[in-house]
């Protein structure tokens, strides 16, 4: 009897230790027609917190989601307000914050019809019926379980005005029940990393005034804590990059109605135009030409590389007649730059513009690939919101959709491609740009290089210029060509005598002074000295 005692008072004692060092950030607004509701909901908590060892703290400011202020709470309760109230930046930091074990506690308007981040509907776990009660009633409760420490009458009254909810998910217990059937508070797991409990009741401030639902909150404290602070630096990777640490480039502009773009391993970057042209940009000498008007591609708005183009040539086009399938044409290229087109009919199967799905570990040895953080997002874009970052479940699920550099100046686009950095080419309606990363924010610059003359007789005399390279954050650079193996300057603007008949692959290597850099090729052409008959 002395043994078990001994072990109560001890198991006691640890709950006890436990709960007083349970921290919970409360979450309320201050305006609209729950204000009342609120302030008596903060009253009752504030007098109850210390007899169930809780330390809360209170808060209506957005800006209070970061990881410094959130990494000192175990838990989040939302009274009577939601994620919708935070930008996607602080939602982020909210979001590490329950993947990091935190829990979550939502009273009433906690759920909404609708929300800005999908991920966050995990934690209500449920749906709201489209007809909701207009005024309070009296309702007879039913405790279906017990959780936490904190023992509830089994059957109890509550004047309120609570949410109505289709369902919840299968995931969710049920903890309180009225005596129509309806559930009306659950907790359970979410599926992000945490414990959940949500309650539809705390709509009026008379909820409030009944301590039995008082106990209830703190029931519900008391089961979804975490045992220990969230470690934000262990999903660091988690952590939404800065705008300012990504560099937007142009690589080409004034094009005329570009639809999509499509790069291969080539280096080359094909252009499709709405009336049938296709262009290709070669990416290594930064130089841009017309393969030709191929009028039976005129309103085709997407094509495709062939997993074997490299030996094979084909690309295939897809157009959307005004019936609303999709029509499939097959171009062959040649070395030769011929081409032959076959009409594939009619098919049911959709173009993929304007999105590109980024997978980082193909570019681990590029210094501009974009973000870890973006690993098997979809990029896409959007006429109002601009460019979108999708993430999707294993099942090809929606689960969050976030903004993609909000303080840059984003033209409309057409399609969007990953390069073979893991950089991401954006196609405007008027020309091409590239968005490069950069965790020091220090952005390589662009070499730019142009010859007067590119194919001539030996002796062939070249005057090469530099100037159009440029830095974007302006600072100087040097210059490196490089004519042969033996021949080189470093003048900005050279000149080169050519005396051997034969094409000359010339580079161009420009350094800021932080040391990054950027190369670009020109191709000199000569031929022997033709003898005067």
């Amino acid at each position: 009897m002395i043994k078990s005692g001994i072990y109560i008072l001890t198991l006691l004692l640890f709950h006890a230790f436990a709960f007083a060092q349970q921290k919970v950030m409360v979450f309320s607004n201050s305006a609209g027609d729950l204000a009342e509701a609120n302030q008596a909901a903060i009253e009752a908590l504030t007098a109850n917190a210390a007899r169930y060892q809780v330390e809360l703290t209170f808060t209506t400011q957005p800006s209070d989601f970061n990881t410094e202020k959130l990494g000192g709470f175990h838990a989040v309760m939302f009274l009577n307000s939601s994620a919708n109230l935070l930008d996607f930046r602080q939602s982020s930091v909210l979001l590490r914050f329950f993947k990091a074990g935190g829990g979550f506690l939502g009273i009433h308007k906690a759920a909404e019809s609708s929300y800005n981040w999908l991920w966050y509907q995990k934690l209500i776990n449920a749906g709201l019926k489209s007809v909701q009660p207009e005024t309070p009633a009296q309702y007879d409760i039913i405790t279906n379980a017990f959780i936490g420490k904190i023992n509830l009458p089994p059957l109890w009254k509550l004047n309120d005005q609570p949410l109505l909810f289709e369902n919840t998910g299968i995931e969710s217990k049920p903890v309180l029940i009225d005596l129509g059937g309806r559930v009306c508070s659950w907790y359970g797991f979410s599926g992000l990393g945490n414990k959940t409990f949500y309650t539809s009741f705390g709509g009026t401030p008379q909820a409030f005034k009944t301590q039995a639902f008082i106990d209830h909150i703190f029931s519900g404290l008391q089961e979804i804590s975490s045992s220990k602070l969230p470690d934000f630096a262990s999903s660091v990777m988690d952590e939404i990059p800065e705008d300012k640490h990504f560099g937007i480039y142009q690589v080409l502009e004034q094009l005329s109605d570009p639809v999509a773009i499509k790069i291969n391993p080539k280096k080359q970057m094909f252009i499709l135009f709405s009336d049938g042209r296709l262009s290709v940009y070669d990416l290594e000498y930064k130089s841009l030409t017309e393969l030709g008007s191929f009028p039976v591609l005129k309103g085709h708005i997407d094509f495709s590389f062939d997993p074997e183009f490299e030996t094979n040539g084909y690309i295939y086009f897809y157009g959307q007649p005004v019936d609303g399938s999709v029509a499939i044409k097959r171009m062959k290229m040649s070395d030769n730059k011929s081409f032959e087109i076959i009409d594939f009919g009619t098919q049911a199967t959709p173009g993929m513009t304007g999105k590109a799905v980024y997978h980082p570990e193909l570019y681990e040895s590029s210094a501009v690939r974009l973000p870890v953080y973006y690993q098997n997002k979809t990029f896409r874009y959007d006429d109002y919101k601009g460019i979108l970052a999708e993430t999707r479940g294993g099942g090809g699920e929606l689960l969050n959709v976030e903004p993609f550099l909000t303080s840059k100046k984003i033209n409309k686009i057409k399609d969007l491609e990953i390069g073979l950095n893991g950089e991401l080419y954006l196609l405007e309606t008027d020309g091409v740009r590239k968005v490069v990363y950069a965790p020091d924010g220090v952005f390589p610059p662009v070499a730019r290089a142009s010859a007067d003359v590119q194919k001539g007789s030996v002796p062939l005399k070249v005057s090469f210029k530099a100037d159009q390279s440029h830095d974007l954050q302006n600072q100087a650079l040097s210059y490196k060509w490089r004519f042969s193996e033996k021949d080189s300057s470093s003048v900005q603007n050279p000149v080169f005598i050519f005396r051997k008949p034969g094409v000359s692959k010339v580079t161009l290597e420009v350094k800021n002074a932080s040391g990054q850099t950027d190369a670009v090729l020109l191709n000199i052409e000569t031929e022997p000295l033709k003898k005067k008959k």
